[in-house]
Parts: structure tokens; C-alpha cells; sequence
């Protein structure tokens, strides 16, 4: 059972977002009474169905999918008092954001369910969560029409509706999926599925699964570069194509044609342009397509939990037309254009009140300095501006719990963002680590282990069953031969303080701790940041 992890304040959480690359805007609603009405572009469900290929299952945190649809597009949850809330729309399909800040103002929210726009007045393929620790987290993004939510499902958060789909295509049947989400966040974690599940809660082996994949783990086919790449799961095997997308909103498509015994995948940005074609040809090698008519968003076949940022998709029992599906893609490159796009990982610590560095500064910006424990030691090395204030933490006893550390005042039960950036190596076999500990209790642990040769954090499993697991989300970004690592985590209640740890390498690939042979080890940190909020 997931821990309970509940949404920020939506004002903390708008106001928090702009270092992270969702530069947020103060939450607006641009109404019918506007000076210059909004016209949205096309539905991409209404573009379906003049084509013959209507959409069976439609969901989206933006917009209507069919320009005559009435009803909700979701519902929300707030923390203080489980009170929900129906989000709808405006006159002309927009989401209508303007009750969400009063609704949320003060306590925090989550996302109940996500409303499926093709069957009504029925429930029809509904995405619903009851357990709130497990809700999708309601976060904005900038855009032409204001402030634009969407749900994240980092952190063992997922919808689910396995027996109660209607009209979902089973066995080797036609379909058509598509889904647009915000890439910014980058999960490797065999991740970011929307589709076509199995019925029951369980992995029924190749071909069970069709679901749309954004992700870099699991077993199957890999794009080149880092990852994530956009692809489909086909259960035991997340089949991933192309080059690592630099758009940080992307539309995937994915199809099947019985008739040609043919699957299609293409991607494209979703804020211009038009898809590219990344497999046009018979299944992966060793697979048969035996759907099972399940939905779900945020988790795979037998519940592996595999995080992503989703905005919009729809599923379709038909295979569609390259040509209907390249409409599709210019209704959703109209409507999300102009949607903010910041750069990745800025090198440098910045300016403010929440800059900070590894020696000229403390990371809660007050008088007290790092503490060397253990058998670590720290000294100034060369950082990407070419100064000299990076850290180079070097263990010189061999101690698996060398580090430097400090305490940082925070507040329970809020969440917090801790970034820093490491210096790239080659040819490593024991990695650096952070650790974050939350008061009261030190056995409340967040930590990840940073493959200095990949670039990739790793969370770990926790120690103890006192510990409170992976965190929020994790991400990592390249920048030179710096590579910067985000962790987002949740302090406890009653906590009131976090102390942050740095240490040398200290842990094997699988995050195992030991004493290392070799009493040299080292590792260059530069710019630790902890900041409240998802930044």
C-alpha cells in the first residue's frame, strides 16, 4: 500500500513552479465575457468521428474532446476535509479553472478521477482513485489560455478501471490510442503508460497489454540517447523508439491493424509540428496482440506503478487513418502552443535568497557550515563557472556513512525540493549518495544513489520498514559534464526539521552500502539547493 502523499497548496504549488520548467503564472481563467472570445481549435474526438473512427474512451485535464460534451472533465479532492470538487468547462470547451483556487485555498488537493467524455451520461471508462494517498497531484502549466492543469502520478500514484470499461477492443482487435504528456519530468522507471490493460490486476503474459509508454526502464526495445522515448507496453516489454525528444510537451500515437497484422507508433511535439513515424510493421518478435479490455493511467498490466505527467489521450476500438491522425496532431499543436518552455538544467546557483553553494554558503542560508563526519572530508574544486566553489567530499576511511551534513529548518507535511549538481565520471563502480533524514525520528529516510557514469539517480529501497520510501519523484538532467539531480519528498507530520547529507562514494549499483577497500574515494558536488515546493 502506496504512503500517503498529499498535494501541495495550489498557491505554494503555482508559485513553486517556475525553477522546475512549468513556469506558472498566477492561476487566471480566461472567460466568454473576455474583450477577444477564445476559439479552440478542433476536438480531437470530433476529428475522429468525421472520419469514421470515433473515439470509445476520452480523457483530458484541458479541454472538452468532443465540442458538444456537457459534463466534467475531473474531479478533485481536498485533503482538510475530503470535500470534491467537479471541474468543468467554459462556453467554448476550455477547462474552467476559476473555483479550483477558491476550493483549494488553504488545505491541499488531489485528483479524485478523470472523466471519460466519450460515454455519457453513463460512467462509461471513467479513470477513478479512491485512495487519495494514491490520486494524481494537480499541477499548471503556462499557456496562450492561461493557467493549464495536469496530473502527475509521480510517486506510487495511479487510475484504474480493469472490469468496468465499456466498449474497450479486446484480443486482436482494431485500436487506436494517443496521449499528450509533459516530458519535463523524467521518470527511469519502466513508466508513463495509458491504455489497454488486463482485466484483473496481474501480468498475463506478451500481448495482454497495448497501452502508450513514455519511459526508460523495463525490459523490450530502447531508443538511442538517455531516454524516456516514446513507445508501446505490450506487457513483458515496453517497446521504446527514436531519439530522446527534446520537446517538453509530446502527443504519442499508437495503433493496431488486424487486417495487416500491422502496429503503428509515431510521437511528435505537441506545441508545433507534425508526427514522425517511428514503426510501421508487424508486433515485436515473439509477441501476439490478446488484449483484455482493462484501463488504466500511471500503471502497467500487473501494477507496476510507471509515473508520468498526463494532460490528454483517447482510445479508439478502430485503427485510424495516418491522415485523421495527423489532424489530430494539429488540433493538439494548436491548442498547445505557446506553452512555456524554460531550459532543462541552468547551470549555476542563481541569485535570491535561495541561492546557495557547497562552501561559501549553508543550504539554509544561516551561519552554521557543513559537519564532516565519519571519516569525510571536503575541499574546494573547480565548479561548471569555473570557480572555486564546488566540493570535492572525499571518504578517507573507507566508512560507508562518510558525509558532510547539515539541518534545515522545514515544516511537516509539505513538500520540498532538493537539487544539486554532480560531476560526471567514467568507468565507476561505486557511486556518491544523498541522503535526506526528516525529524522527529532519524530512520525517516529519502535518499538515491547518483550513477555518476549515466547520469541517472537511483531511489532505494528503504532500509527499514519505519522509513518512508522512494520519494515524490526523481529527476535528472545533463548539463556539460555536470549532471543535476531533483528530488522531490514530503516531510512528516510533526516533522520540523530535514538534515541533508552528501557523501563520497559510498554505495555499489544497486545501492547497497559498504566499506569501501579503496580509502580515496571522491565525489564533486556543486550548488545543493533545498527549496519548499515542486520546483
Amino acid at each position: 500500500m502506496a504512503r500517503r502523499l498529499s498535494a501541495i497548496p495550489l498557491a505554494l504549488a503555482i508559485a513553486a513552479l517556475a525553477p522546475l520548467g512549468l513556469r506558472a503564472q498566477t492561476l487566471q481563467n480566461f472567460s466568454a465575457s473576455s474583450a477577444a472570445p477564445i476559439v479552440l481549435p478542433s476536438a480531437s474526438c470530433d476529428i475522429y468521428a468525421t472520419a469514421g473512427t470515433p473515439c470509445i474512451a476520452a480523457h483530458s485535464m484541458a479541454r472538452r474532446m468532443f465540442a458538444a460534451y456537457t459534463g466534467n472533465l475531473f474531479e478533485l479532492e481536498r485533503e482538510s476535509d475530503a470535500a470534491t470538487l467537479n471541474v468543468g468547462t467554459l462556453s467554448n470547451g476550455l477547462v474552467d479553472t476559476s473555483p479550483i483556487a477558491a476550493f483549494c485555498s488553504g488545505t491541499v488537493c488531489t485528483v479524485e478521477e478523470i472523466y471519460d467524455q466519450a460515454n455519457t451520461p453513463s460512467s462509461g471508462n471513467n479513470l477513478p482513485q479512491t485512495t487519495q494517498a494514491n490520486q494524481g497531484v494537480l499541477i499548471w502549466n503556462s499557456s496562450q489560455y492561461g493557467s493549464i492543469p495536469e496530473v502527475s502520478l509521480y510517486g506510487y500514484r495511479y487510475f484504474r478501471n480493469r472490469t468496468a470499461t465499456v466498449n474497450m477492443p479486446t484480443g486482436a482487435s482494431a485500436t487506436t490510442e494517443y496521449m499528450v504528456v509533459d516530458a519535463q519530468n523524467k521518470s527511469n522507471a519502466a513508466g508513463g503508460t495509458y491504455g489497454n490493460m488486463e482485466n484483473t490486476v496481474v501480468d498475463n503474459g506478451k500481448g495482454t497489454m497495448f497501452a502508450l509508454a513514455y519511459a526508460t526502464g523495463g525490459a523490450g526495445t530502447y531508443g538511442s540517447g538517455t531516454g524516456p522515448w516514446p513507445g508501446t507496453d505490450w506487457e513483458d516489454g515496453a517497446q521504446l523508439y527514436g531519439l530522446t525528444p527534446t520537446a517538453p510537451f509530446i502527443s504519442m500515437f499508437t495503433k493496431y491493424n488486424p487486417s495487416s497484422t500491422t502496429w503503428e507508433l509515431a510521437s511528435g511535439n505537441a506545441e508545433s509540428g507534425a508526427l514522425s513515424t517511428l514503426v510501421n510493421g508487424a508486433p515485436p518478435a515473439g509477441y501476439t496482440l490478446n488484449m483484455e479490455g482493462g484501463l488504466s493511467l500511471g500503471e502497467g498490466g500487473d501494477s507496476t506503478i510507471t509515473p508520468v505527467n498526463f494532460i490528454e489521450g483517447a482510445i479508439l476500438a478502430t485503427t485510424s487513418a495516418d491522415a485523421t491522425d495527423a489532424s489530430v496532431q494539429s488540433s493538439i499543436t494548436a491548442f498547445y502552443a505557446a506553452m512555456t518552455t524554460p531550459a532543462n538544467a541552468p547551470v549555476g546557483c542563481g541569485a535570491g535568497p535561495l541561492a546557495s553553494n557547497l562552501l561559501t554558503n549553508s543550504l539554509n542560508l544561516a551561519s552554521a557550515s557543513w559537519t564532516a563526519q565519519s571519516g569525510a572530508t571536503v575541499a574546494s574544486a573547480t565548479d561548471p563557472n569555473s570557480g572555486s566553489n564546488a566540493g570535492l567530499i572525499t571518504g578517507t576511511t573507507g566508512s560507508q556513512s562518510g558525509s558532510i551534513h547539515q539541518t534545515v529548518s522545514t515544516t511537516a507535511g509539505q513538500f520540498y525540493t532538493f537539487s544539486v549538481y554532480v560531476l560526471s565520471t567514467s568507468v565507476a563502480t561505486v557511486f556518491p549518495d544523498v541522503d535526506l533524514y526528516t525529524s522527529p525520528t532519524s530512520t525517516k529516510e529519502y535518499f538515491s544513489v547518483f550513477n555518476t557514469n549515466t547520469g541517472f539517480p537511483t531511489p532505494i529501497n528503504p532500509f527499514s520498514i519505519a522509513d518512508p520510501g522512494p520519494p515524490w519523484s526523481l529527476q535528472w538532467a545533463a548539463s556539460g559534464s555536470w549532471m543535476q539531480e531533483k528530488m522531490v519528498f514530503q516531510t512528516l507530520p510533526g516533522s520540523t526539521s530535514t538534515e541533508v547529507f552528501l557523501q563520497p562514494p559510498v554505495m555499489g549499483p544497486y545501492g547497497v552500502r559498504a566499506t569501501q577497500s579503496n580509502h580515496t574515494l571522491n565525489a564533486t558536488y556543486y550548488c545543493p539547493i533545498l527549496q519548499p515546493g515542486i520546483n
